[in-house]
């Protein structure tokens, strides 16, 4: 074999090593840091998965996911969690935003978000919220529409409640300071606040609207999305993966969960990364009844596929 054949065999196979061990594709992704729904991220971080996918996943948190939007126009992130009305209000203000992929769907039987009721506020059914001050994680996004519908089929006038939008992380400070006389709570935030005596779970709103609403999602920006499609299948597969691991070894998961959340949540969401136009659809339909919506938009082209 001539010298200048085996020089371009060993700079093929030199080329191929540097290919095998080329560093990950580096992602930032927005997140809500203590929602139970944001387990998967962290079993992918924690077990490696995301590695193993070529990704090197830096989990940022949002203190609202009304934030996401912008984060993601402006390059700061790559994807970020939402929820359908966020993605919907975005399209229809004209930012080019797409659906990657789902996080969680509430479930009647095992919600994992309700109102929590101020300890001694005398709060025990809808029509006790008039006058009252209530705490939402993000006005305009699907907690606060879905708490609006929720007063309106209890014959309460939204305008007649006062709702703020707040961190969850503060929501037990400020119910136990008297700011809040309420808050929509999600797991672990609304059973540290039963637990500690601050509030008591009143009703599991959002079941009670929709019981198979979606919960959370993860979108991006669509131009983002066409130029990155293998960074999105890897992030997909890495999730599918860490809910495998969820299934397969509870305990660790559970482990994950307590070292993140730093308590262990009696109910879970139901997770998946199932989506379809007809999720949107259906909180489209209820955003048009409220008037906060206007306009058609083509649903379809908000999944990405």
């Amino acid at each position: 074999m001539g010298a200048r054949r085996i020089a371009f065999i060993a700079a093929g196979l030199l080329g191929w090593v540097f290919t095998a061990q080329a560093a990950p594709t580096p992602l930032t992704i927005g997140i809500a840091a203590t929602a139970t729904d944001m387990l998967p991220i962290f079993v992918a971080q924690d077990e490696g998965i995301f590695s193993h996918h070529d990704l090197a996943v830096t989990a940022m948190p949002l203190s609202v996911p009304t934030i996401g939007p912008v984060a993601l126009m402006s390059g700061s992130m790559q994807i970020a969690m939402a929820n359908a009305p966020i993605l919907l209000q975005a399209a229809q203000g004209g930012l080019d935003l797409v659906a990657i992929a789902a996080a969680s769907r509430h479930v009647r039987e095992n919600d994992y978000v309700s109102l929590v009721v101020r300890a001694g506020a005398g709060i025990a059914r809808a029509a006790d919220f008039r006058g009252r001050r209530v705490g939402i994680p993000g006005l305009g996004a699907s907690y606060d529409i879905i708490f609006r519908r929720w007063l309106r089929r209890n014959g309460v006038d939204p305008r007649d409640v006062t709702i703020v939008e707040v961190s969850l992380p503060q929501a037990e400070d400020l119910l136990k300071s008297g700011q809040l006389d309420a808050v929509a709570a999600t797991e672990p935030v609304r059973s540290r606040i039963v637990q500690d005596g601050v509030g008591t779970r009143l009703a599991d709103f959002v079941a009670e609207v929709d019981p198979k609403l979606l919960g959370a999602i993860w979108i991006t920006a669509r131009a983002w999305a066409e130029a990155h499609r293998p960074e999105i299948a890897a992030f997909r597969a890495a999730q599918q993966d860490a809910l495998g691991f969820i299934h397969d070894h509870p305990e660790a998961a559970k482990q994950v969960e307590i070292q993140h959340f730093h308590f262990l949540t009696p109910s879970r969401p139901e997770l998946t990364l199932d989506i379809a136009p007809d999720d949107l659809r259906s909180f489209a339909d209820l955003m048009r009844d409220m008037g906060l919506l206007n306009g058609a938009l083509d649903i379809d082209r908000l999944v990405f596929r």
